[in-house]
C-alpha cells in the first residue's frame, strides 16, 4: 500500500498539486479516525468510498475490532470540459 500511496503522491506533485494531495489524505485520515462509518459511501457489500479531492480512498470498517482496512488510495483530478 506505501508503495501505492507513493506513486499516487509523485503523480499529483507533478501535477503540481503535491500540497493539496497530501492536505487531502490527512483530512481523510483525520476523518477516518473519528467517524468512519459516517465517512464516505458505502459501496459493493463492506467496501466505502470518501473523496477528498484531489484524493479518493477505498477502505472497509471492521467495527468489531474498531479498525478502518484501507484498501486503495488515488490520485484523481477530473478532466476539464
Amino acid at each position: 500500500m506505501l508503495k501505492r500511496l507513493e506513486e499516487q503522491y509523485l503523480r499529483a506533485r507533478e501535477a503540481g498539486l503535491g500540497d493539496a494531495f497530501t492536505a487531502a489524505l490527512h483530512r481523510i485520515e483525520q476523518t477516518l479516525v473519528s467517524d468512519p462509518l459516517a465517512a464516505g459511501e458505502s459501496r459493493d457489500g463492506t467496501i466505502r468510498i470518501h473523496i477528498d479531492l484531489p484524493v479518493v480512498v477505498t477502505y472497509e470498517v471492521d467495527a468489531t475490532l474498531s479498525a478502518v482496512a484501507i484498501h486503495n488510495v488515488l490520485y484523481y483530478r477530473p478532466r476539464r470540459p
